[in-house]
């Protein structure tokens, strides 16, 4: 999914004759029903989206109990502040291309989703794959009445 068509155009171009369907969607208002994928994947996502946090929500909402998320982008997962060059970058670029000064722990505490694995792909610890899995919701008992 991607919410713009020119983009969409580009992916067309590259996905040949494969059976994949692009659809024109807001990655932080998913139209699909709760529990669709088995994984899912934010290919560098989550720092261009206003709202990182529900996105995530969004792409745990569709994937399945016990299924697997991915996540590949920039954060500055570093309790520090940025350095002043990668904050002026951010103030000049954050509203309009790419965050560069988000905080992937932060985002993934605002769902229920457990951290299987996180790599460093380098560029100074900019660049980071995490693999997710959704944990499935408890299962409720029933409780004899006195």
């Amino acid at each position: 999914v991607d919410l713009t068509p020119a983009m969409l155009r580009r992916a067309e171009a590259k996905v040949g004759n494969r059976r994949i369907r692009l659809l024109e969607m807001d990655a932080m208002d998913l139209r699909f029903p709760d529990s669709t994928f088995d994984k899912t994947v934010l290919h560098l996502v989550l720092a261009v989206v206003p709202d990182p946090v529900r996105t995530l929500q969004e792409a745990e909402r569709v994937t399945k109990p016990d299924g697997l998320l991915v996540v590949l982008d920039k954060f500055w997962n570093r309790p520090k502040p940025p350095p002043l060059p990668l904050r002026m970058a951010n103030a000049l670029l954050g509203g309009y291309v790419t965050a560069v000064d988000r905080n992937f722990h932060a985002i993934l505490r605002s769902t229920s989703l457990s951290l299987v694995r996180e790599v460093s792909l380098g560029f100074g610890g900019l660049y980071w794959i995490y693999l997710l899995r959704k944990v499935p919701a408890p299962v409720a008992t029933a409780t004899a009445e006195s």
